[in-house]
């Protein structure tokens, strides 16, 4: 074990994550016997917003709903499969905090894939390439983008603590929202 500051950034980190993945799932964060935060549980990402962060950055969130459709072919599949093309209808939802609230590293972008949190650096990418110009070069917006694939698309079992996630289409998944956090910006 580290320093318990250490320990409660993780804690908190942890919690934090779960949190934004799950805004329909209420949670109180305690630290030394002070509410360090709570969310509702109401559904709403903008409510979990408001409670992991503050009411400025629960205010100028725009939640969004997307849909794509995706081809995987052997080109976008990592494990190459023989060629053979499947479409699927790939999910996105979650909050997008107005660009002129930012931070200077991308950990507060959130993805989730199938309701659970990941560390994914080609989805967190695409996220801030989804901003394109509106954020300056040295800086990284906050969003939760919550992705839903069909079963056997996302392979949670690549890391011991789930942390990580395996996509089939890799790059079609990162296309997808990228171009849906554009036009949800738009």
């Amino acid at each position: 074990l580290s320093t318990s500051r250490t320990e409660f950034a993780r804690v908190s980190d942890a919690v934090s994550r779960y949190a934004l993945a799950r805004p329909d799932v209420g949670f109180t964060l305690i630290h030394d016997g002070a509410e360090v935060f709570t969310t509702v549980g109401t559904g709403p990402y903008a409510d979990a917003l408001l409670g992991v962060y503050n009411r400025e950055v629960a205010a100028r969130a725009t939640d969004f709903d997307a849909s794509h459709r995706i081809e995987a072919t052997e080109q976008h599949t990592a494990d190459g499969d023989g060629g053979r093309d499947d479409a699927v209808d790939l999910r996105l939802s979650g909050a997008l905090v107005q660009p002129s609230i930012s931070r200077a590293r991308q950990d507060h972008v959130y993805v989730d894939v199938g309701g659970r949190p990941v560390r994914n650096d080609r989805l967190q990418r695409a996220v801030v390439s989804g901003y394109a110009d509106l954020l300056p070069d040295d800086r990284a917006p906050i969003a939760v983008v919550s992705v839903s694939l069909p079963p056997g698309w996302a392979d949670h079992n690549v890391h011991p603590r789930k942390r990580e996630v395996r996509l089939r289409a890799p790059d079609a998944v990162a296309d997808a929202v990228e171009a849906a956090v554009a036009d949800a910006l738009s």
